[in-house]
């Protein structure tokens, strides 16, 4: 594994390192445009450190100076609190990507091996299947019927900040095409101007690049509405996608990105 992906262990040394680059710089994964397996070995640990990173975002401070011991821990509440939050990200995740993303998380298999000893391990194994189950009705439902190609981000404010950059220059690129081009009117002629402009400036749309798949998605899903789509300013437009791609109402949250943001720069 290279030395990079083995010592970064929090989203907030992530974004101090790699804030120009990204939210997650070489660490952000777009699942989707992954596709199946079999995937090299360092697909599979760049998949490991995205889970792990997830997790550690939701410890508290004292939590996480626990994680190069756990989980040979002494049993105590702090130790159930970090097991409890590891066992909801499993969940979610399982129901968010499925497998055989989830799979590559070396800690999620040490987490589940212990389920089998666990009093609560039957009903989490349960939840872990239905969880599972859930992501694939909601791949396989229609358009604005459940939450698309999700966003899947422990760093949800990064995210947004950054999309709004990218998305703003993006979107005057497709404004200046389409005045140049009239002729071109479904998302279908527009895609392949979308795509190749940002595959040819990879340092200039670096999250856009790992998130083609679910753009790509989004557009086409709202294709009966594209011209007022590409009019949003960009806030509105990444807003709207991110409820989209998680099921949220739009403005539920952006509030609670927006606390997101506060609590992350009082830590900083």
């Amino acid at each position: 594994m290279p030395e990079e992906i083995a010592t970064i262990n929090s989203v907030r040394e992530l974004w101090l390192k790699y804030g120009e680059a990204g939210p997650l710089g070489p660490y952000d994964v777009d699942f989707g445009a992954l596709g199946p397996g079999p995937h090299t070995a360092l697909e599979r640990a760049r998949c490991d450190r995205y889970f792990c990173i997830a997790w550690t975002n939701v410890l508290t401070d004292q939590e996480a100076e626990l994680i190069p011991e756990w989980p040979n821990l002494p049993a105590s509440a702090l130790l159930r609190s970090m097991n409890h939050k590891l066992d909801q990200q499993i969940l979610e995740f399982a129901s968010i990507v499925g497998k055989p993303f989830i799979d590559y998380c070396l800690v999620y298999q040490r987490r589940m091996h212990d389920w089998r000893k666990d009093p609560d391990g039957p009903r989490l194994y349960m939840e872990y299947g239905k969880k599972l189950a859930h992501g694939a009705k909601v791949e396989q439902a229609p358009p604005y019927e459940g939450p698309k190609a999700i966003l899947q981000e422990p760093h949800a404010y990064e995210f947004r900040e950054r999309a709004v950059i990218e998305w703003g220059l993006l979107r005057e690129r497709i404004k200046s095409f389409r005045a140049e081009n009239p002729h071109v009117k479904t998302i279908g002629e527009l895609w392949p101007f979308i795509k190749s402009e940002v595959l040819s400036g990879p340092t200039i749309f670096r999250l856009l690049k790992s998130r083609l798949l679910p753009l790509e998605q989004f557009l086409s899903d709202s294709a009966s509405n594209l011209d007022e789509t590409l009019r949003w300013q960009a806030r509105q437009f990444v807003k709207e996608w991110m409820s989209y791609g998680t099921g949220r109402d739009a403005v539920s949250l952006g509030h609670d990105i927006g606390k997101m943001g506060k609590s992350l720069k009082s830590k900083l």
